[in-house]
């Protein structure tokens, strides 16, 4: 199995991302006019504990799995890479299995004292048996990225999606007449089916390239099972207590966040559909760069892994140099539209702009939120997995001093949450860079890494502000005006970047998904605009 570069693992991720993303924001619209936003608050309520249910199953052994697979994989020792993906696969079915079962055991605790409205029982019930499936086939995907190929991933989640979407469009329309937390139940069977899709799915891929995988010349030893699994989890406790944490802060803000705008003032329905309108809506949207920083991260793990095992210094510098620079420049555009344009988009996309007041302020830590995933996906690549866990702790705890401290004062409240959110973002962000620094170095341009972009965003902000009345001056609705001043904007910004050469044809080129014809396009484009651009000057 030919394994694909880093350029091109991370396009297909995002291309699958991207559908996904565009996909989800389609049925969180619909699911929202179904549910409304206490139906959204009840879901995410208990989504917290549930995604902390499936990392203590999965145990990071998934990134495991993907680390040594690669390892394997680079001593062309095939065989050794689907043992290790049998031997996790045995562990995995253990942990989740026992999960599973106690979690339906002690729900009726979790009810009394974990669970902000007793409502959501419901919904957590429903959502237990994904934590078999998404275990499952997690160590599958681990097992190809580990081998350098991102398109089963890719796959399987776009399939986890539209099944996800049609049954829990289906279930929740069926259910909602019994009332809204019946609704929400539904929606969370179609994300369990979606994942039951998805696995289906990654069970025939895996049959299908199995046979593929070649002959293997490497003849050296193999540890044992048991030693195997001693060092996947030693590898993985770090990046499994990162997710612990990270998931423990998510379900004491489900926690911390609605009493404490009830004791600011606002009534049980009230808090709940505030609170949906922060992780329901502020956040998505807040999350759309993530499609391109997420992709960049999980294909970093291998990418930096092989150049840091290999002692290719210099390789790994510009992976590391081009990670960052792709996503501070698609982190800084995003950050300044969602700071202009928060009550247009949240209206746009979930006719709700009263949530574009988080959405404002979760903006100003935008780009540290994109930064620190990719930042904690180099610093695991070099097996440094403890630091991006040193620095989450330190960063939770301001963010929950914050909640409780900001949420609470009347007229902050929502706003006050947000900010506090942006404070984990900044911390996580500016230590993991402190770390790589110290670690490895960042070779980069600093022209093409701050000063470029940083100019660039501002033309595209005052593109964005002026093109946007204009369209309005112009009668055109506020829906129609903000994605043309969008597409305007953004068209202009990409230019800019072509224009300076920060995005040049050489890095299309390495995709070698899009041939040559493209690169080729981009290469005239840019030498075009750049000619225009000196006889202007």
């Amino acid at each position: 199995m030919s394994k694909q570069s880093l350029l091109l693992g991370t396009a297909v991720l995002v291309a699958a991302g991207l559908f996904n993303r565009i996909l989800g924001f389609i049925y969180q619209i619909l699911i929202i006019d179904l549910i409304g936003a206490k139906g959204i608050g009840l879901y995410n309520m208990v989504f917290p504990v549930y995604i902390l249910a499936i990392v203590i199953a999965s145990a990071g052994i998934p990134l495991a799995v993907s680390k040594f697979v690669a390892a394997e994989a680079g001593r062309n020792n095939f065989p050794g890479a689907q043992r290790i993906l049998r031997v996790s696969m045995l562990f995995l079915l253990g942990t989740s299995v026992l999960c599973t079962g106690l979690l339906y055991w002690f729900a009726p605790e979790l009810k009394k004292n974990i669970f902000p409205n007793p409502e959501s029982y419901i919904v957590f019930r429903a959502l237990l048996p994904g934590i078999l499936l998404i275990s499952v086939c997690s160590a599958f995907r681990g097992y190809f990225q580990g081998l350098m190929q991102m398109t089963p991933t890719a796959v399987t989640l776009v399939v986890d999606q539209i099944v996800r979407i049609i049954t829990g469009l289906f279930f929740a329309s069926l259910l909602l007449p019994h009332g809204i937390a019946y609704g929400a139940m539904g929606s969370a069977l179609g994300l369990v089916l979606g994942e039951l899709a998805g696995l289906l799915v990654m069970l025939v891929i895996y049959k299908r390239y199995r046979s593929q995988s070649g002959p293997t010349a490497y003849t050296g030893p193999n540890p044992g099972q048991w030693k195997l699994l001693t060092e996947m989890l030693q590898f993985s406790v770090p990046v499994t207590l990162s997710r612990i944490v990270a998931t423990i802060i998510l379900s004491m803000e489900a926690t911390i966040i609605p009493k404490q705008l009830i004791i600011a003032g606002a009534t049980l329905d009230e808090a709940t559909s505030m609170y949906g309108q922060l992780t329901g809506m502020a956040m998505p949207i807040l999350a759309i760069p993530s499609v391109l920083t997420a992709s960049l991260a999980t294909a970093m793990v291998p990418a930096v892994s092989e150049a840091s095992s290999a002692k290719q210094s210099r390789l790994l510098g510009e992976r590391i140099g081009e990670s960052l620079k792709v996503t501070i420049c698609a982190g800084l555009p995003a950050v300044v539209i969602f700071y202009l344009l928060p009550h247009q988009l949240t209206d746009l996309l979930f006719h709700n702009p009263q949530a574009g007041q988080a959405l404002k302020i979760l903006a100003f830590g935008g780009l540290f939120y994109y930064l620190q995933q990719t930042t904690t996906g180099i610093l695991q690549g070099l097996g440094r997995a403890n630091l991006p866990l040193r620095n989450l702790i330190a960063a939770s705890l301001l963010e929950l001093i914050g909640l409780i401290c900001l949420v609470r004062i009347p007229g902050l409240g929502l706003q006050g949450a947000a900010w506090a959110i942006n404070i984990s973002f900044v911390v996580v962000a500016v230590l993991n860079l402190i770390n790589i620094a110290n670690l490895v170095g960042i070779m980069v341009s600093f022209k093409n890494l701050i000063i470029i972009p940083l100019a660039a965003t501002g033309v595209l902000g005052l593109s964005l502000k002026f093109s946007y009345r204009w369209f309005l001056y112009h009668n055109l609705s506020t829906a129609w005006a903000t994605l043309l001043a969008l597409g305007l904007s953004g068209g202009v910004y990409f230019c800019l970047l072509l224009i300076t050469g920060v995005i040049d044809a050489k890095s299309f080129r390495r995709l070698k998904f899009f041939k040559v014809s493209v690169p080729g396009r981009l290469s005239h484009l840019a030498y075009g605009l750049r000619r225009l651009f000196s006889t202007w000057k």
